[in-house]
């Protein structure tokens, strides 16, 4: 059994119908293991002047800047605009 590289716990992983894994709870083996440690992607939406986490926002495109850091394209859930910004840990 695997354990979470944030806080420790021992967890398991299921495969989902579109290929990707997740981490299930141990006390609760139908729900996807959240760790209050873990630290989300974020970006940000120069318009609103906020930052969202990434599994919130519509994706569009990726792409690298000349540093190599990623750069995500994204309607904002807030403003419904389309931005681009840095993926941030």
């Amino acid at each position: 059994m695997a354990k979470c590289k944030y806080c420790g716990l021992p967890i398991e992983w299921r495969r989902l119908q579109n290929g990707k894994w997740v981490p299930l709870d141990p006390e609760m083996p139908d729900v996807r293991h959240q760790c209050k440690f873990e630290r989300k992607v974020q970006v940000r939406c120069s318009k609103c002047d906020a930052w969202i986490e990434e599994e919130l926002v519509e994706f569009r495109n990726i792409e690298e800047d000349m540093q190599g850091k990623d750069i995500l394209t994204f309607k904002c859930p807030e403003c419904k605009t389309v931005q681009k910004s840095h993926r941030v840990k």
